[in-house]
């Protein structure tokens, strides 16, 4: 193995060892808010003195928005907004890769960076599919089909 050789091997598994990090990260912050928001909803339900209370707040638009709002156009908004910023990440990840890959000239590094942009891409068709369908099937809360045009 040459020198060459060894600087992309450790490139490329530096490479994977980031992605490895970033989605640890995200998984862990994801496990906090689902704490969070768990812890919220316990202390929510410990306030009131009976369930009727309770029943008659949830009823209200004030109780919807605190516990339901989220569950519907905001929850797909935000897998779309994460399907975008992991598109982003891994096409930039694998621009990246491809720039070490020509370098260096290793082919296999090359289509490793090639299926990289193309999971990348795809996330991101994902995430404009996903919006369109969020659009128009009035998920996001008022913000239904296409939107208006400005009068002349």
């Amino acid at each position: 193995m040459s020198g060459g050789d060894v600087m992309v091997l450790i490139a490329v598994t530096g490479q994977f060892a980031l992605v490895g990090l970033i989605i640890f990260i995200v998984a862990h912050r994801l496990e906090q808010k689902a704490a969070l928001r768990a812890q919220l909803e316990m202390k929510l339900i410990e306030r009131f003195n009976s369930a009727k209370e309770l029943e008659e707040f949830l009823s209200t638009d004030a109780g919807r928005r605190l516990l339901g709002g989220r569950r519907h156009g905001g929850m797909q908004l935000g897998k779309i907004v994460g399907a975008v910023q992991v598109g982003v990440a891994i096409g930039i990840l694998g621009i990246g890769v491809l720039i070490i890959g020509v370098l260096s000239g290793k082919s296999v590094v090359i289509g490793g960076a090639i299926l990289m942009i193309a999971i990348g891409l795809g996330l991101l068709a994902a995430a404009m599919i996903g919006r369109e369908l969020v659009r128009s099937w009035g998920l996001n809360g008022g913000d239904h089909g296409p939107r208006p045009t400005p009068e002349a």
